[in-house]
């Protein structure tokens, strides 16, 4: 180690005659072994590394530091890609110059790297940082520095020394000092520090006479460095570990070492599977011109990939450059299922939940079994670690000490290394176990949220394993009471569709079942706290319910303006479910309607003989069965037929009310929420079990539905085959938007000024769209509504691009055309063109490519298919799309979706013209 303080160095350097001092430490280091303090062989000289490295790009030559002539002699391509490299993370990003050298040397001190604690300070002369704030950071003070400054200091000695421990609320109030991308930034140039600082620790190598250099601003010929990926052998090893001889453990037995058991470390995959990631996760349209040809010839659905590209391509590129160029150098010496447990410990040793769950799907792709995985997990976290050789374990504890320790790496367990490896192979796994420390710093900075499927089948172009298709038909629809019931019955043991992780020590402890639930924890894990199903519900009406005990469920003030009764609108609301074939809110509509003193054989008569209602009733059920099947065929006389007996605005308010009937059929339906066991708490006395196997009346047994699609006297239950295309067929999209242009509306709306002083606490535009000017004749429940859909608009983390798609299909799936006329002026404003858009009337037929990628697609058909019907969405496709977009989009898509259903409707039966 150098014998002077970075203070004297820097003050050498102001001064200099830096080129004596190194000159002398450098004949002192290496000594007549010709190796360095770690053992390994002194570097070549420049002329060799240039001899054996490829040529720059302008043919120049400049001197190379120690470090990369070290790298240079056993991957020379890998050199210089570092070159690179280092050039982007010491000249490039958005934070300021001195702060970055300043947080660069925070972090070489912190892992004891005498070198790059050189550089940064020369690094910091040449940007202007003075001697006397160089001398506070060093001193400890950090006087000489903003407050801002201070805190990415702290940001980056966290990243360093315990990035999991770094907190949301610590990133939180980074960005709002910086930005996003300046943190963005702090998060790559921490994760290189720590990549960089292993390596040249183990390495033993000491600067030359004129180091340190500025940095080098080679560049290398794209041919030369490596782009493509290259994919394991399908065929996988039998076994990770070798031993030989009789199997031993080395391992000190008496050390604590171990983050968790491997059920506790299961968990924590899951959480990070529903963990949100700290930056707004962009689409890959928006970054995709900023990558250089080849590098990502289809977009990935990798979050390391979409956050690191999206917020800092000038730092995330030249790094993803290096490491294909490394990996394909080693690929001949290299054994990547052992390497993968490598990579592993390192997860371990950082408590890095994201990179752990990435080294189980590389050991998918590679060929091993889940079985296998978790018997590979298994060992490693556990305290046995015979199944593998002595030189492999040595490597493994190699692994854990240089991610937590890296000042404490000797000469003795790179020893180890070369004495189990070979010199050359020892040389790979140094090198690559100080780069996992760069990977897992990211991921731990970002907090990415871990993917559900496994990405690197597409990463690798490979082809993953033919998927199961048995839960890819919807749930037939029933026909006859006796078998509905029977349906309704079994919805209670319906299996959920998002795996949600376990119940958290807060969660525990709440005495509310309903806080606890499926559909509870899946809104708090993944929706705003402003979004869920109460959006849906705000015109539905409830009865008069009081507060039983532990009910957190919160009482919403009453709109006078809402006139109809109760129980009238839970029975539009099951003639809604029931067209839907939307078993779970079918089920809860029949518990209401017990409670509100009908019997079986007038619930019955829902379905069977509407005769036993009013004539009143009667066209309310036939507008609320049109507009749940077809919203665009709402008609005049459908409206007229309920004039006789209802006003304009109590038509509007069943509208409404229908309209978000047909919302939560599809936010319970998409999400998968198992019926509720006690018929959720509405059954006649509200007992705590509620069974839907009640006795029929055998005069209406064998009685068939009249207000489904498809009835057959012959069948008791009927496919349910919706199509997702139906309304898309009858209009093109340039007639669709032409009718939408000169309509008149047939249900009131409210003036600009009238509509604004209703909603006079909301932000409004300057000119309020027509759908507020309808809903303000609603001042509070029409306000809750209106907030709902500015939350869904502005709280969400699906992208504007992503919405205004969805906006698109679901529109066009219903034949509104206000909502569509909406939705495409929304996407051509965001750059789309009129072919890109009209991609999106035939998905089936897309393949993907940088507009529409894999996560696109599966999340539109997933909009698309709901939109069409709650139940025509399967298991399969609810499934590929939680795989390729994750939990947390799928349900904002789920939940998305069923916003603009309500809209639609109410938009579409008021025939609102465009704005």
């Amino acid at each position: 180690m150098f014998p002077f303080s970075s203070t004297t160095i820097y003050a050498v350097l102001t001064c200099g005659i830096a080129s004596l001092v190194f000159g002398l430490q450098v004949r002192m280091g290496y000594g007549e072994e010709q190796v360095t303090r770690m053992g390994w062989p002194v570097p070549p000289s420049h002329e060799e590394c240039w001899k054996l490295m490829p040529a720059a790009a302008d043919g120049s030559q400049p001197k190379l530091p120690a470090w990369i002539r070290m790298v240079a002699k056993e991957m020379p391509k890998t050199a210089a890609a570092f070159l690179e490299l280092d050039y982007a993370q010491r000249a490039s990003g958005s934070v300021e110059p001195k702060l970055r050298a300043a947080i660069r040397w925070v972090a070489a001190n912190a892992n004891g790297c005498q070198y790059t604690m050189e550089v940064a300070a020369a690094d910091a002369k040449r940007v202007g940082v003075t001697e006397e704030q160089w001398k506070s950071l060093i001193a400890g003070d950090r006087a000489g520095w903003s407050e801002q400054e201070k805190a990415a200091m702290d940001f980056a000695l966290g990243m360093t020394q315990n990035s999991d421990g770094v907190t949301d609320q610590q990133f939180a109030d980074l960005v709002k000092m910086f930005d996003e991308r300046a943190v963005a930034c702090m998060v790559l140039h921490m994760a290189y520090a720590n990549f960089q600082d292993r390596l040249v620790n183990c390495l033993g190598v000491d600067m030359d006479q004129d180091e340190p250099f500025a940095p080098i601003a080679v560049r290398f010929s794209p041919d030369s460095l490596v782009k493509t990926t290259i994919a394991p052998s399908p065929n996988a090893p039998k076994t990770v570990g070798n031993p030989s001889g009789t199997p031993k453990d080395i391992t000190n037995e008496s050390e604590e070492y171990n983050w968790l058991p491997y059920s506790g470390l299961q968990d924590r995959l899951q959480i990070q599977r529903t963990r949100k990631t700290r930056l707004r996760i962009p689409d890959w349209q928006e970054f995709a011109n900023k990558l250089p040809k080849g590098l990502m010839p289809a977009a990935s659905d990798i979050t390391w990939y979409k956050i690191a590209f999206g917020y800092a391509d000038e730092l995330a590129v030249p790094f993803e450059i290096y490491m294909r160029t490394a990996g394909s150098e080693i690929s001949a010496n290299w054994d990547r299922a052992f390497g993968n447990s490598i990579f592993w410990m390192v997860t371990e040793a950082i408590k890095c939940p994201y990179c752990m769950g990435h080294c189980e799907m590389n050991w998918e792709v590679a060929g091993f079994s889940r079985e296998k995985i978790a018997e590979i997990s298994r060992r490693l976290a556990g305290n046995d670690w015979s199944s593998f050789s002595e030189a492999e374990q040595n490597a493994l504890q190699f692994a854990r000490k240089l991610t937590q320790a890296p000042a404490t790496i000797t000469k003795v367990e790179l020893d180890k290394l070369r004495e189990g490896f070979g010199e050359q192979r020892a040389f790979f796994i140094m090198v690559n176990t100080s780069r996992y420390n760069y990977m897992t710093r990211i991921s731990n900075g970002f907090q990415l949220t871990l993917e559900t499927g496994n990405p690197f089948y597409q990463y690798y172009n490979m082809s993953p394993p033919a998927p199961d298709k048995t839960a890819a038909a919807p749930r037939p629809t029933p026909l006859r009471r006796d078998e509905m019931k029977r349906l309704l019955e079994d919805m209670k043991n319906r299996k959920e569709r998002v795996v949600l992780p376990p119940l958290t020590e807060e969660e525990n402890l709440q005495t509310d079942a309903r806080a606890i639930s499926y559909e509870s924890r899946l809104s708090r894990l993944f929706l705003p706290s402003s979004a869920g199903a109460r959006g849906y519900l705000n015109f539905s009406g409830s009865p008069n319910r009081v507060s039983r005990p532990n009910d957190n469920r919160p009482v919403q003030e009453p709109d006078p303006t809402l006139t109809l009764d109760y129980g009238f609108k839970t029975r539009l609301f099951w003639i809604a479910s029931r067209v839907n074939n939307c078993q779970y809110c079918l089920g809860h509509q029949e518990s209401k309607l017990l409670a509100v003193g009908m019997n079986d054989d007038l619930i019955a008569a829902l379905d069977l003989d509407w005769s036993k209602f009013p004539e009143s009733e009667q066209a309310a059920f036939a507008l609320a069965r049109r507009l749940t099947l077809e919203p665009q065929l709402l008609t005049d006389s459908d409206l007229d037929a309920c004039r006789k007996h209802f006003s304009d605005l109590q038509i509007l308010e069943m509208v409404l009310s229908v309209g978000g009937n047909n919302a939560i059929n599809r936010w319970k339906e998409g999400a998968g929420i198992p019926q509720s066991r006690t018929g959720g708490s509405f059954g006649a006395g509200n007992t705590e079990e509620h069974s839907y196997l009640t006795d029929t009346n055998p005069a209406l047994a064998g009685k068939v539905s009249v207000i489904v699609e498809g009835n057959d006297s012959d069948s008791a239950v009927v496919p349910t085959t919706r199509k997702s295309n139906k309304f898309a067929s009858k209009l093109s999209v340039e007639d669709a938007l032409k009718q939408v242009e000169n309509r008149n509306p047939r249900l009131p709306v409210k003036s600009d000024q009238e509509t604004k002083e209703a909603f006079a606490d909301l932000k409004l535009p300057e000119v309020t769209p027509q759908w507020m000017r309808l809903l303000a004749n609603f001042p509070i429940a029409g306000k809750r509504q209106v907030n709902a859909f500015l939350a869904a608009e502005n709280e969400l983390d699906l992208s504007e691009l992503t919405r205004a798609r969805i906006a698109w299909v679901v529109a066009r799936q219903n034949g509104a055309w206000y909502s569509l006329a909406q939705s495409d002026k929304r996407l051509l404003a965001l750059g789309q063109t009129r072919e890109q858009i009209l991609q999106l009337d035939n998905l089936e037929k897309v393949t993907p490519d940088q507009n529409l990628t894999p996560r696109d697609l599966t999340l539109l058909t997933v909009a698309k298919n709901l939109a069409a019907s709650p139940v025509v969405l399967p298991d399969y496709d609810a499934q590929r799309a939680i795989d390729v977009a994750g939990p947390r989009e799928f349900v904002q898509t789920v939940h998305y979706t069923a916003m603009r259903s309500l809209f639609d409707r109410f938009t579409e039966a008021a025939l609102l013209a465009k704005d």
